[in-house]
């Protein structure tokens, strides 16, 4: 009995092939013929190890939380070149007391700019390889790693400002940069993840 499953397991590594055609091998010779018919496909998706979001594509998931950085960080932009106060919604005024100070730029450039400009690149680039059509000729796997080059500086830049604010920041919390923290890291491990499985 052959399976559109099996098709795809020559582009795959040797041990995920092995543990794919193992799940295909009990999915469709043990559980599928004692199971109702509506139910065989729940139990394929589940046991060829995908489930909830699994018609995502890893570079979708990094388009929307790219996305979402963007949006944060032009609304910081905006507050900053606009000379507005941020409304922090846990804290009170400590994400004003550390949005404001010297930490918040580097060379002159506030840090809501760069990071606008740095998810803005990683959402252009997961876009454009979720689409498959890359710009200047860039293949996906080139494409690829210069994803997870960005997003390696990001969660990196993030860590070492995670540090800024543990140590130089002890009463204030700032819930904009904990969810830029967030948004770059969960960026970092999705592009892993791609990278890792290629």
């Amino acid at each position: 009995m052959s399976s559109p499953n099996l098709m795809h397991l020559n582009l795959m590594p040797r041990k995920r092939k092995q543990e794919e055609m193992w799940n295909i091998m009990i999915c469709y010779r043990v559980v599928q013929p004692k199971i109702p018919v509506g139910i065989r496909g729940c139990i394929s998706c589940w046991s060829s190890g995908s489930g909830i979001g699994s018609g995502i594509s890893s570079y979708t998931w990094c388009t929307g939380l790219g996305g979402l950085g963007f949006l944060e960080t032009s609304y910081l932009s905006y507050l900053k070149f606009t000379g507005s106060d941020a409304f922090c919604p846990i804290g009170g005024g400590s994400c004003g007391d550390v949005l404001n100070s010297s930490y918040a730029a580097v060379f002159g450039i506030h840090l809501p700019f760069i990071g606008m400009v740095a998810y803005g690149a990683a959402t252009f680039l997961a876009l454009k390889l979720a689409a498959k059509d890359l710009p200047f000729g860039i293949d996906e796997s080139n494409g690829g790693l210069i994803l997870l080059g960005t997003t390696t500086s990001m969660a990196t830049t993030s860590a070492y400002f995670l540090y800024i604010l543990n140590t130089q920041f002890v009463e204030a919390t700032c819930s904009y940069c904990l969810a830029s923290i967030l948004l770059s890291f969960s960026l970092f491990f999705r592009t892993a993840k791609v990278y890792v499985n290629q």
